[in-house]
């Protein structure tokens, strides 16, 4: 496990380039802030490559460290939500110690919020409430339009009567 401390910004090329030789190497890393700025682009590029969290040693994490003798830190990620029948982010935190994260295999990453799980499952959300809200014909699912045969509504598909 390495722990690239992001004193400075830096071009998106270096961490992907630092992010491949990890992962080449079977390395999990965990990029930490001093402090987090939305706004900052390399911030952002960071989150972007770790399931949007982003780890920050401020001082409110140094201090609890020091208090418990174990690493904490303050962890940001966008939270996905469904608003207006599509998803919207809204950044939050939370100040945890090291040991509550997660660690995927796989891709190598630590995480405390699993947004690409949670957005997936919201996509899912969507797209069965929109499937839902259509006119799907009960025998074959199909969203196939009603053609009308002998006076009934029959589904152009499958013309189940419905």
């Amino acid at each position: 496990m390495v722990f690239e401390l992001q004193l400075s910004t830096t071009f998106i090329s270096v961490i992907v380039a630092r992010e491949q030789f990890y992962e080449r190497n079977n390395t999990f890393v965990i990029w930490v802030l001093i402090d987090f700025d939305r706004k900052r682009f390399t911030d952002l590029d960071i989150a972007y490559g770790n399931n949007a969290n982003v780890f920050v040693l401020n001082e409110k994490a140094k201090l609890k460290t020091l208090e418990t003798g174990e690493l904490w830190f303050e962890v940001y990620w966008q939270e996905p939500r469904i608003e207006a029948n599509q998803i919207e982010y809204e950044w939050k935190s939370v100040l945890m110690p090291f040991s509550a994260l997660t660690f995927h295999d796989y891709y190598l990453k630590a995480f405390y919020k699993d947004v690409d799980q949670i957005e997936g499952e919201l996509k899912s959300r969507l797209t069965l409430s929109q499937l839902e809200s259509k006119d799907c014909c009960p025998q074959c699912k199909s969203n196939a339009d009603r053609i009308v045969i002998d006076g009934k509504s029959r589904c152009s598909s499958c013309l189940t009567v419905y």
